[in-house]
């Protein structure tokens, strides 16, 4: 049995039309790794969603009456996306290097 043929091919990327699509505000995030379906498989589900604070309304005392009664704050989802591990690193590193530089160049998101 042959082992598979593993080969990089860098191709240039273009985020044309990347400003037509809408921009949500996201504040809640779930990641789930998904079971293996086989050798290899490694994708990882990252849901975002939007949870927007409930309304509460009268006096302090029965807000905080009506926030201890809510069971559940829904979330409304936003977006899911399936990423690889290693894209799942690459997203992090970019992230890390956001917090910590002020932010990559455009040209270090990758593709």
């Amino acid at each position: 049995m042959s082992e598979p043929v593993t080969q990089t091919l860098n191709l240039a990327v273009s985020w044309k039309d990347a400003e037509k699509v809408p921009i949500m505000a996201v504040n809640q995030f779930l990641l789930q790794l998904s079971a293996p379906a086989g050798p290899g498989a490694d994708e990882a589900i990252l849901s975002l969603g939007y949870l927007a604070p409930p309304i509460l309304v009268g006096s302090t005392e029965e807000q905080r009456q009506a926030a201890q009664e809510l069971h559940h704050v829904k979330v409304q989802p936003v977006a899911r996306v399936s990423l690889s591990k290693k894209r799942l690193k690459e997203l992090a590193d970019l992230l890390n290097k956001l917090l910590e530089d002020g932010g990559p160049d455009q040209a270090d998101a990758g593709g």
